[in-house]
């Protein structure tokens, strides 16, 4: 028998991981390849046009990630609180919000069109033609970004991150193919890679909707309309601080654009754009990280499984140490590739900007650090903290900007690295302020050491020895903590079953170092035990089996309450005493 150990968190987080990371590589190159395409064709003024552009089409997915970051976070913690009435309302109120969200705000954008490029442009004709097309052309694809965003998340958090996978990915080539003939070999111009953006995102959401069709699928429609507005207005609490980071980016783009504009003119803009895209490639790995914490960490904070979190919480900050370093590194050495790739070649060479990139490239590690703890307080509710945290960190790049601009625009771009670091440096003290006050509580991530209540929470090995030590460990526990004698044998032989139905279930017949995962909580009157394995999804007949003997005459008890869910690629087993 074993104290509770990170392996199956890890394998979730694994498992998870591959699929967020990669579609939320594949839905920032949308923007990515628009930004690549249309400057290697119409040259730097075309990418300056998306670059200007860009904190309009971002408040778009400020709606979407609103939307769609509190529908994770909802439906996970309501799964780990096995509420199935509420997950399929917060699923239902969320599309139609999305609906209605994405019809309005791009309705009202497409008709002021005008009006915003005039405060979005910065005096070249050329830019301000550019991005009048881009803008007004995007607002038939914004519907379409807000409610396939929404509806991906909700996917993923139901456990089918390979569909949604297949259909960013078939979406991603989708939207490179037809930028490249839209905007390439036809007269639709700059306008073209808008069209392109808006056909992506439609196959998307066609692709993701067969999830409702298949085995996996645990969502219902809900027809409780009454419900809809308070539990959209609840999803929309929950993703605030997460699309509060988006909706800065799109303030500190616009506030910087100025900036650098009146500090290094169109040269400045230019190496700007690049650096921008370059932020966009870690928000790519943040956004994959963040889904994960929300649809697993969601689902522990649920459960109260604070262990479960802080392991999380760990592997995830190892993972984004490594992704993140590895592309400064690329960036340190290979600065003239991300030049290129931006159209700074021929006669456009700009000969500063590789030292540009390289010196931009040092604010990238700690802001992705406290971009992963700001999501981390998220999942615990600590709203203020987060929303705080979020402000002051775009509201620091804004005034070192503006102050090295006024300084010396020479240092201009050393403002980005200063910043981040002076934040991470100030999040330190302050948490390290609250353990001192509160020693359950951990430096920088703040997740509690101990959980609430009594519980027993361990990992067992997939061995029959094993097993049969945890069953002794479980009537102990419960004998220990005053329950009675028939309540406390009840509860022993169902988890008995369980763990023996988990073992057939995982067990090869190989010697792996498997392990699954046992929580027992007691809140009195009431006992709660939860399992977890990472074996293949029951079938219909092994989960009737389990209810066919909690309802048999060994048992014969209708106090009890159990619920089944493949969630996270885990099977998990819950019973409420």
């Amino acid at each position: 028998m074993n104290d509770r150990n990170p392996y199956l968190v890890t394998r979730a987080l694994n498992s998870y991981l591959r699929g967020s990371v990669f579609i939320a590589v594949s839905g920032h190159l949308v923007t990515t390849t628009d930004a690549i395409v249309v400057s290697y064709f119409m040259g730097p003024k075309a990418l300056n046009a998306v670059n200007i552009v860009i904190p309009i089409l971002t408040l778009f997915s400020t709606v979407m990630i609103m939307l769609g970051a509190g529908a994770s976070i909802s439906i996970a913690k309501l799964m780990g609180t096995r509420n199935k009435i509420q997950v399929n309302e917060s699923f239902s109120s969320s599309m139609v919000g999305a609906v209605v969200f994405g019809i309005i705000i791009s309705t009202i954008t497409y008709f002021l069109s005008e009006d915003i490029i005039k405060y979005l442009d910065h005096g070249d004709s050329a830019v301000e033609f550019y991005s009048l097309q881009y803008l007004m052309t995007f607002c038939y694809a914004a519907p379409f970004l807000i409610i396939t965003g929404v509806l991906e998340r909700i996917i993923r958090t139901d456990g089918n991150t390979k569909l949604v996978r297949i259909g960013t990915w078939v979406g991603f080539i989708l939207n490179l193919v037809l930028d490249i003939i839209f905007v390439g070999f036809t007269d639709l111009g700059i306008a073209g890679a808008a069209w392109a953006t808006g056909i992506n995102y439609l196959i998307c959401l066609v692709i993701c909707v067969f999830h409702f069709s298949s085995r996996n699928n645990t969502l219902e429609w809900s027809y409780n309309y009454k419900q809809y507005f308070g539990q959209c207005l609840k999803n929309c609490k929950l993703g605030f601080s997460t699309s509060l980071n988006t909706f800065l980016m799109a303030v500190t783009l616009f506030v910087i654009n100025i900036i650098v504009v009146k500090a290094l003119a169109n040269e400045g803009l230019y190496c700007w754009a690049v650096c921008y895209q370059i932020f966009l490639i870690l928000q790519m790995l943040l956004s994959g990280i963040d889904t994960s914490i929300f649809a697993l960490g969601g689902v522990m904070f649920g459960e109260e499984d604070v262990k479960g979190l802080y392991f999380l919480y760990k592997r995830c900050l190892i993972y984004l140490l490594v992704w993140t370093v590895s592309l400064w590194v690329v960036i340190i050495v290979f600065p003239d590739f991300f030049g290129s790739l931006f159209g700074n070649t021929g006669e456009d060479l700009l000969h500063l900007l590789p030292n540009v990139i390289k010196i931009f490239s040092f604010f990238l590690l700690p802001f992705a650090i406290v971009s992963q703890v700001r999501t981390i307080y998220t999942v615990m509710e600590r709203s203020r903290l987060s929303l705080v945290l979020c402000i002051v960190s775009y509201l620091l790049i804004i005034l070192f900007a503006y102050a090295y601009s006024r300084f010396d625009p020479n240092i201009f771009w050393w403002s980005f690295p200063s910043s981040s670091w002076l934040l991470i440096i100030l999040l330190l003290i302050f948490t390290f302020t609250l353990h001192l006050k509160n020693k359950n509580l951990r430096v920088f991530s703040l997740i509690p050491k101990k959980e609430p209540g009594i519980a027993l929470n361990l990992s067992v090995a997939l061995d029959k020895d094993d097993i049969h030590a945890t069953d002794i460990k479980i009537s102990d526990f419960l004998k220990q903590e005053g329950i009675d004698v028939k309540r406390a044998e009840i509860i022993s032989d169902i988890c008995e079953t369980a763990m023996d139905e988990i073992y057939l279930n995982l067990f090869t017949g190989k010697g792996t170092n498997r392990f699954f995962d046992l929580h027992i909580k007691i809140n009195t009157p009431n006992v709660s035990v939860i399992l977890k394995d990472d074996g293949p999804r029951l079938t219909q007949e092994e989960e009737e089996s389990i209810i066919n003997f909690i309802s048999g005459p060994e048992i014969n008890n209708s106090n009890i309450k159990f619920y089944y869910f493949y969630l996270n690629h885990e099977n998990n087993f819950a019973f409420k005493f």
